[in-house]
């Protein structure tokens, strides 16, 4: 290896990367750092003060140990061998997940200096190049033993081929080819280079190949359990009350990452504040404006004077204990960062508001809701959650209310997804699409996946209109064989017609349960009767169960039966209130007390309505019932 830093080193294509042997001392870095690059020296020192400590990255710094950065530290044991060492490596993940965190932590465990290219500076920079810049890091790197340069945000600056940017596949090909010559071992220097960005999706694929960045570390939003890690880790130095439940503030920061963990964590601990010196914030004060020309100046200053010498107190703060109420009080402010894109807001839909279908919901409970509240349990039987469910049946049957109420019931991370309004024109978008939703679901776990219409995004690939929707297909696929890499990711998915989605869809290990939910029985009717009514004035002399036992509502389905609810309401409105002129309406107290459903308003609503399923479809149904069991 060259060690002379002004050796001269083989021109690249009529590039040289050092100056023939005329670099200045400031192109050198001797008299300071650039504005393209800074050498940064992690010693443990400086890490304490300027990084938090890397709680629950453990996994992470692992396995780029065993992979990457030995290879740094020992290079002799590949050359002895024979064998071409790893140059590269991507870490990626959502903005806030600790990415240059870990790279840091890695620097001072290890000892070695990082070179950090900040490659957003050179976006809409004409005086700065990419070239420049890697010019720039490798003459620092030349400076030392080993090296670790540090791209951060590599994906402002490095697209895809084939878009639309000239100057990002140019800068594509030129790092490419410069991490070839890194590879070969013709830059005379022993040197890992990081690539950090926010996904590999925007990455040219001829980066990704090995040889460059041959090892990608996705860092993923923590679980519950790497969630406690973090949360505990930041109270230290904190005086927290001991009976403070670690593991259910866990549960409760489902999709955060760790910088919302530390946008928590002090926001706690400004609840705390608040909440000690409250009496003094909320006493009263007379207000400038009212204060009489050459009267007593207002007491706000004198409050906030005693406010601060209370703080500055420190016999006073040494007693000052962060409690659950503070960080209870703290949720709200902070948005889980994974939660604020591509997420439906929390259904608030409960078991409760669904009558009958307790079959369905005994399923879902066992195979959604209890893994999610409580996997250590089916964990310790080596009991496998399902991957996947279909709910099936004919439409306006509670296909959709029963998704939004696990949901609910589990507190888990909701994704909801329109089979036909996901579908995109455009090639490979839909695909996109698709991969999206998967990672950020397992990037916000435990996360509830609901696929409406999933017959749509996965029709049988020998009836597929076209080559479009094969790879759709094949994509959803992928993805659904990917959930066992990550844990928490459950998926439901809901069709009027599973003879018409491709079978590989339904094997085990992928969709391996399908629920009918199918048209309500007599028996079952009473129970969807008092669930949509429960709110409604309803007449004593109204008797639900012989209202659901008529005969005329014999294959209404749950979205009949509420229609029928909705019409027996208004009707009872244009008898008691809007029987006068809309000009003369006015809604009084005696009558709110007197509109109430009585009978004849339901006897009228039934009179109005059919099923809206017919007995040809039914029976299709049934036939279908014997053949998805």
């Amino acid at each position: 290896m060259l060690t002379n830093k002004r050796d001269v080193i083989r021109c690249w294509r009529g590039r040289s990367w050092v100056d023939d042997g005329k670099a200045s001392r400031q192109q050198l870095g001797e008299s300071g750092p650039s504005t393209l690059s800074d050498t940064v020296f992690l010693d443990s020192a400086r890490s304490s003060k300027q990084h938090h400590n890397p709680f629950g990255f453990e996994k992470y710094i692992t396995e780029l140990l065993d992979g990457v950065l030995f290879p740094l530290l020992r290079p002799d044991i590949y050359k002895v061998y024979g064998i071409k060492r790893p140059v590269g490596f991507l870490v990626h993940g959502p903005a806030g997940c600790g990415k240059s965190l870990l790279i840091s932590t890695l620097g001072e465990t290890l000892g070695i200096p990082i070179i950090k290219v900040d490659v957003s500076t050179l976006v809409g920079n004409p005086n700065e190049s990419l070239e420049q810049a890697l010019k720039s890091a490798l003459q620092r790197a030349k400076r030392e033993t080993s090296a670790l340069i540090l791209f951060d945000e590599l994906d402002v600056i490095l697209g895809r081929r084939d878009g639309n940017k000239e100057s990002d596949r140019r800068n594509s090909i030129l790092l490419s080819e410069w991490l070839d010559h890194l590879e070969a071992n013709t830059l005379g220097c022993n040197v890992v280079v990081a690539g950090i960005c926010k996904s590999t999706e925007s990455l040219d694929p001829c980066l990704r190949r090995p040889g460059r960045f041959d090892k990608e570390i996705l860092i993923a939003a923590p679980n519950s359990e790497e969630r406690k890690t973090i949360l505990k880790g930041l109270s230290q130095g904190l005086n927290v009350e001991d009976s403070l439940d670690w593991m259910n503030l866990a549960n409760l920061t489902s999709g955060y990452l760790g910088a919302d963990l530390v946008a928590l964590t002090s926001q706690a601990v400004v609840c705390m504040t608040k909440r000690y010196y409250s009496s003094t914030l909320q006493s009263q004060f007379i207000a400038p404006e009212v204060v009489p020309q050459g009267g007593p100046k207002s007491g706000l200053v004198e409050i906030l004077a005693d406010f601060r010498a209370q703080i500055a107190n420190s016999q006073l703060a040494a007693g000052l204990c962060v409690d659950t109420s503070d960080y209870l009080a703290a949720l709200p402010k902070i948005q889980a960062s994974c939660k604020r894109e591509g997420f439906t807001a929390a259904p608030k839909v409960k078991w409760g508001d669904i009558g009958a279908l307790k079959g369905v919901r005994d399923q879902l409970q066992m195979s959604v809701i209890a893994p999610i509240k409580h996997p250590e349990v089916y964990e310790s039987v080596g009991v496998r959650s399902p991957s996947g469910i279909l709910l099936w049946g004919p439409p306006g049957c509670g296909k959709t209310l029963l998704a939004k109420a696990v949901a609910c019931e589990s507190s888990a991370s909701f994704i909801s997804v329109k089979g036909p309004e996901f579908l995109n024109k455009f090639l490979g978008e839909s695909e996109r699409s698709l991969r999206q939703v998967f990672q950020r679901a397992r990037a916000s776990a435990p996360c509830v996946i609901f696929f409406d219409e999933i017959d749509a995004v996965v029709p049988r690939r020998d009836t597929a209109a076209n080559e479009n929707s094969s790879r759709v297909v094949n994509t959803f696929l992928s993805e659904l064989d990917g959930i066992d890499s990550r844990g928490g990711v459950f998926l439901i998915a809901a069709s009027n017609r599973p003879d018409v989605i491709d079978p590989a869809l339904l094997r085990p290990g992928r969709i391996d349960k399908l629920l009918l939910v199918d048209v309500p029985t007599s028996a079952e009717r009473p129970e969807i009767l008092r669930a949509l009514s429960k709110s409604m004035p309803l007449e004593e002399s109204v008797d639900l169960n012989q209202v659901a036992l008529d005969p005329r509502l014999e294959g209404f389905t749950g979205a009949d039966i509420a229609a029928l609810v909705k019409d027996a309401a208004t009707l009872c409105l244009k008898r008691t209130v809007f029987n006068t002129s809309f000009e003369e309406f006015s809604l009084t107290r005696t009558d709110q007390t007197r509109v109430k459903i009585n009978a004849d308003d339901f006897e009228m609503a039934i009179s109005g309505r059919n099923p809206s399923i017919t007995r040809r479809e039914r029976d299709m149904y049934s036939k279908l019932s014997r053949l998805y069991k």
